[in-house]
């Protein structure tokens, strides 16, 4: 089992068919237990459904296993006490004794945002933490595996994890209702406390039932790459022209002929235009 396992209640619904009579038993154990047994006093010749639930007593309501509801405004991210597990057994018709072994899984997904850019953005606070939203179902049916009533659910944290070998840094993990025999797209908006002005959207993020959707990546800053060359060519000359057709030093001349007799021992002979 995990080690994040805080199951302290364990609830079977029994519902007789045949009579429309319906009533809960709970057993209430030690937070990371994994098991339990119930013995149910059974009408011969009636049918029942039996509804099974366990979780952290009081994170949701389960007064009725075909409607567990979560309060959005009681929801929190990183809480590994909304893990619960379920699982549904239908339409048995009581003919004799028996003894059955039931195995719950959870009705969520398992959302982890993890940033691998902690250790490349030295301006981030890693104690400002995260604000992240999303709408979910906020009901869900034992019987019919069916998840409804979608709301808008904000998951704020202030700690995390810190930063791991391979430079990966979990921030948030939250639990999502999603249908038993399903996988859903949900858009997920977060922003950083203190750090971004704007908040950053993902679309179509896949959730399934019991999977973990792990979504990784820089998450505080965007990668920007430039690449540098060298243009060693020279533009056009310029060229500036003047009336005369050659200079020697800083005098012009009206000819060629002119400058050189006008030249004396290394001096340097400009031809501007042939005459």
């Amino acid at each position: 089992a995990p080690a994040d396992c805080q199951v302290t209640q364990f609830v079977l619904q029994i519902e007789d068919l045949t009579t429309s009579e319906t009533k809960q038993v709970v057993n209430e154990v030690n937070a990371g237990t994994t098991t339990t047994s119930f013995n149910a006093k059974l009408v011969f010749g009636h049918t029942y459904n039996f509804l099974f639930w366990a979780d952290t007593k009081g994170t949701y309501d389960v007064t009725d296993l075909n409607a567990v509801t979560i309060d959005p405004a009681d929801y929190v991210g990183n809480d590994p006490k909304r893990e619960a597990f379920c699982y549904a057994f239908m339409n048995k018709e009581v003919k004799s004794q028996f003894t059955m072994d039931v195995t719950l899984t959870r009705p969520f997904a398992q959302l982890n945002i993890i940033t691998t850019d902690l250790n490349s953005a030295a301006d981030v606070d890693v104690t400002a933490g995260m604000v992240l939203t999303f709408t979910a179902p906020s009901t869900y049916n034992v019987a019919t595996g069916e998840a409804t009533d979608p709301v808008e659910f904000t998951s704020t944290t202030t700690a995390l994890y810190g930063i791991t070998a391979d430079g990966q840094t979990p921030v948030t993990m939250d639990y999502i209702l999603v249908p038993a025999d399903d996988k859903e797209l949900i858009d997920l908006t977060y922003i950083a406390n203190g750090l971004m002005d704007e908040a950053r959207v993902f679309s179509a993020v896949p959730v399934q039932r019991n999977y973990r959707t792990n979504l990784i990546g820089d998450l505080f800053s965007m990668n920007s790459v430039f690449n540098v060359n060298l243009d060693q060519n020279w533009g056009d000359d310029n060229v500036y022209l003047t009336d005369a057709a050659a200079i020697v030093g800083a005098t012009e001349y009206a000819s060629i002929e002119e400058a050189i007799n006008a030249m004396t021992a290394g001096a340097t002979l400009v031809i501007l235009k042939d005459t």
